[in-house]
């Protein structure tokens, strides 16, 4: 997952996470974003079938 500057817009890559997190991909997930979301996409993934 790419997209948004640090300290920009958040509210897609975010909304992205959600909608992944939902999927059966069974992969790996990288976020590379807006460092405000890091802690908020950690707790998304937080406990799901993601390596």
């Amino acid at each position: 997952m790419a997209g948004g500057t640090d300290y920009g817009e958040r509210e897609t890559a975010l909304y992205n996470a959600e909608f992944i997190s939902l999927q059966r991909y069974n992969k790996p997930i990288v976020y590379c974003g807006n460092i405000e979301n890091r802690e908020e996409i950690k707790e998304i993934f937080e406990g799901k079938n993601f390596i």
